[in-house]
């Protein structure tokens, strides 16, 4: 490491106080792991939140209080330490598990049903006089349509080349689409307003009360939030579930995130997110339901499997795509066939909370 290295604060990450005032720093997203720091480690990061050298950033605590030898020499130790965990990023990289060779596959597999976006159209209100928040949108699966009719759509996300691609389809529209690099759960820093919040299979990944508590604080009075989360359902003879295991595996079997039964987690999430303070709350207004018949095949597998997928697995990157590409060997068009189930989460951000 070089004292001229130029680095970031991942915006995976955020810092934190535990309940006796100890500074940790915390991942944003999953799988969520903690480091504690030290109070001059932490004064240190702050430095590099909106980038800067390591010498640089040193220099600037050094200013504060003065660093001994071994304290400095223990600084750059922890530097190269955050470095190898993520924490701190080359201010061009991608913080996010989406990079833009996963980009092509994601887009050309990954659909939202033409319904499900006509309803979040028509149930949020969502015109020419609308701002609309797209948090977690990924390459513009539901930011662009939403775009084509709205006064304005920002697309959040951690992934720049997905948010590159968001960019890239809007200005070949001529969409009023911006973007902006950060996580969803830090919305709550965030001043600006909205009339609609959007989160489309993105709430599993941040902290959700967190999330959610950011939706509350951007939205205007009267505002709408829709969570839009799906799974899939695929044929005991798909050759997917003959390579996966565990969780993995699980995820293509159950309906952990339709139904019933997480829209009454999330009705609990939403009313747990009101500050305590505030006398609005985001009140459910309904949950909708959706079925959409799909291909679940080697093209979709190469958008969605990461490395953390297979070290949820116990084995290499290479190793689970060895047993992907030699599963799908021979499979025939029917047996690639499956189902999605989607279901959206309507919420109002009501001003007359009840006592």
């Amino acid at each position: 490491m070089q004292a001229n290295t130029r680095l970031t604060l991942s915006p995976n990450y955020a810092f934190m106080l535990d309940y006796r005032g100890r500074p940790f720093i915390e991942q944003q997203v999953e799988p969520v792991v903690q480091y504690w720091v030290t109070p001059t480690f932490r004064e240190l990061l702050s430095r590099f939140v909106s980038g800067n050298t390591v010498e640089g950033a040193i220099r600037e605590v050094s200013r504060v209080r003065p660093l001994r030898d071994g304290e400095r020499r223990g600084l750059l130790k922890e530097v190269t330490t955050a470095m190898q965990a993520g924490l701190l990023v080359p201010p061009d990289s991608d913080p996010s598990m989406y990079t833009q060779s996963m980009l092509k596959a994601y887009t050309s597999t990954r659909t939202i049903p033409a319904d499900l976006v006509g309803d979040v159209i028509r149930h949020g209100k969502i015109g020419k006089k609308s701002h609309v928040l797209d948090v977690g949108a990924g390459p513009g699966l539901l930011s662009l349509p939403l775009a084509r009719v709205a006064g304005s759509v920002t697309a959040m996300d951690i992934s720049r080349a997905f948010l590159a691609e968001v960019r890239r389809r809007a200005r070949k529209e001529g969409l009023p689409l911006t973007t902006f690099l950060d996580s969803g759960s830090r919305l709550r820093h965030r001043e600006e307003k909205y009339d609609v919040v959007t989160m489309c299979q993105s709430l599993h990944w941040l902290d959700d009360i967190a999330a959610m508590r950011g939706a509350h604080h951007v939205l205007r009075p009267g505002g709408q939030v829709f969570v839009i989360y799906s799974s899939g359902k695929l044929a005991k003879r798909h050759p997917l579930l003959r390579a996966l295991t565990g969780t993995q595996r699980d995820l293509f079997t159950d309906r952990t995130y339709s139904g019933p039964r997480y829209a009454r987690y999330l009705r609990k999430l939403a009313a747990a997110a009101a500050p305590i303070t505030s006398d609005t709350e985001l009140r459910p207004v309904a949950v909708r339901a959706y079925r959409e018949r799909r291909v679940f095949d080697l093209e979709f597998a190469r958008g969605y499997f990461t490395p953390a997928h297979a070290s949820d697995m116990d084995m290499s990157f290479d190793a689970l795509w060895k047993r992907i590409e030699q599963e799908f060997k021979g499979a025939r068009a029917e047996d690639l066939k499956g189902e999605t189930a989607w279901t959206t989460a309507h919420f109002q951000l009501s001003t007359s909370r009840a006592p």
